[in-house]
């Protein structure tokens, strides 16, 4: 759903639904901007951001998760998380977080 709607916004999306799919999506899309489920299958929850970390220097992941808690918002930024997008959102919140992200991508 999340894909479906960036694609609306204007923006060119490749969607993965676990792992594996997330790591061949990056390295052949090449995008600006990781929006990543902290949920993702075969993906511990830090273990997705250390990946980006590690093998995608500079690239901003955005963490979206339903665990809206404020502690798991600053663990995950604490983690290296551009940010974090918690379920349920509004659109716009949803354009400016990705907005921020592909401008400081961009330098």
């Amino acid at each position: 759903m999340l894909g479906d709607l960036l694609g609306v916004l204007g923006y060119d999306v490749a969607t993965a639904g676990n792992a594996d799919a997330a790591m061949r999506a990056v390295a052949s899309f090449q995008p600006d901007v990781v929006l990543l489920d902290w949920h993702m299958p075969d993906f511990g929850q830090f273990e997705g951001l250390d990946y980006f970390r590690r093998n995608h220097a500079g690239l901003p992941v955005i963490v979206v998760s339903g665990d809206a808690a404020v502690d798991v918002a600053h663990d995950v930024r604490a983690h290296g998380a551009f940010d974090f997008l918690g379920k349920p959102f509004r659109v716009p919140q949803l354009q400016r977080i990705v907005a921020a992200a592909m401008d400081q991508r961009r330098g």
